[in-house]
């Protein structure tokens, strides 16, 4: 048996997993006992005898792996999207959501019906709610049903927040973020959904080929590009807007969550099998 790294991109298994990534799958070989003058990893032959070959070895490998999530659970998503196309997990996993149409690498959703300001507001409105933050977004209801997602699901994209709208995530970060002990920031850890569209162009309505674990780091409502957001650069390179800094969580795992889907930094906790190969 041995620990490595599945890589799902190439169908392939190291030994050892590329720097930054955790050791996600095991591979294990199956081969005979000895016996006799049979040595290990052989059978003894019954037609080949007459050719002059009395044994040859067999063996058999399977790979087991994590791969990610192809479900989220009701209630638990965040109204945001990821792009696909976007190397997160290999260099790159920050990630800005501004106001911009058409919106860059991130985006926004109500994860059912039409993303419109009533949605989004009751969703937001729902959300502070369950948090118990104790504010309310406008006048809406605290009763939004925020479904669950699976792979191959459409989710409507919109292109941003008005800026009331804006004010409600604001409070939602503010009051639903924890303290990460490691470093003693602040952030609001969401479920998002990974969308089949390229960054500049997820506002329509894609279809989700993954899951993905973000972190909010902060969130400006100010005007004006290269604004600082809880000490870090939130910049909007297009015009000035408000926006939020955020990064995407490598390496992480989602208890009694299976896989399948492709790995945006996300792991379920119940491997599956992605590979096995026979040989005599």
């Amino acid at each position: 048996m041995i620990i490595g790294y599945w890589n799902s991109s190439v169908n392939t298994f190291s030994n050892s997993p590329p720097s930054g990534k955790i050791p996600n799958a095991v591979r294990v070989t199956a081969r005979p006992s000895a016996s006799g003058s049979i040595p290990l990893g052989s059978v003894t032959t019954f037609f080949a005898k007459i050719f002059g070959i009395s044994n040859v070895a067999v063996s058999a490998a399977a790979t087991a792996s994590l791969t990610a999530p192809c479900d989220i659970n009701p209630g638990a998503m965040a109204p945001f999207v990821l792009s696909y196309d976007h190397p997160y997990c290999d260099g790159n996993p920050d990630i800005v959501f501004t106001g911009n149409d058409p919106p860059p690498c991130a985006g926004w959703t109500t994860l059912d019906g039409n993303s419109n300001t009533t949605n989004m507001r009751n969703l937001l409105n729902t959300l502070l709610s369950q948090n118990s933050c104790g504010t309310e977004c406008e006048h809406g209801s605290t009763n939004y049903d925020i479904p669950g997602k699976e792979y191959g699901d459409t989710v409507y994209v919109s292109n941003g927040l008005n800026s009331t709208l804006w004010s409600c995530l604001q409070n939602l970060y503010l009051c639903a973020r924890t303290k990460d002990n490691d470093n003693n920031d602040e952030k609001w850890t969401v479920s998002v959904p990974v969308v089949q569209r390229p960054c500049g162009q997820i506002n329509q309505v894609p279809e989700i080929v993954s899951f993905a674990t973000v972190e909010i780091q902060g969130i400006t409502i100010g005007e004006g590009s290269n604004v600082n957001v809880q000490g870090v650069a939130c910049v909007d390179s297009t015009h000035g807007s408000p926006c939020i800094k955020a990064s995407v969580v490598c390496n992480k795992v989602i208890p009694e969550k299976g896989g399948g889907c492709a790995y945006y930094g996300t792991y379920g906790y119940i491997p599956g099998l992605v590979d096995k190969t026979a040989a005599l």
